[in-house]
């Protein structure tokens, strides 16, 4: 499971990456994201993950960007409804 972890990790540290001028503030920005709660809300056609705007403007857009990026993957669950679609909020 550590191993699942680290490579989730590492993938959301590409995706925001560009995003994050501090290459050393990465990882800690990416576990900040990680331990935030999440409102989940399911409709008939897609659910959608919100998750709370960080303070810090920086924070804010690479968290924007990997929820643009995770939504234009369209990806599908078999716990919930239709289409995944992340928000910020």
């Amino acid at each position: 499971m550590n191993f699942l972890a680290y490579n989730t990790r590492r993938d959301i540290a590409e995706i925001i990456g560009p995003i994050c001028q501090n290459g050393r503030d990465i990882h800690q920005v990416v576990l900040k994201f990680l331990n935030t709660t999440a409102t989940v809300k399911e409709g008939t056609d897609r659910t959608t993950i919100t998750l709370p705007a960080p303070s810090k403007e920086q924070e804010k857009t690479a968290l924007q960007h990997l929820c643009n990026t995770l939504t234009a993957m369209e990806q599908r669950s078999t716990l919930f409804t239709g289409k995944l679609v992340y928000d910020v909020r």
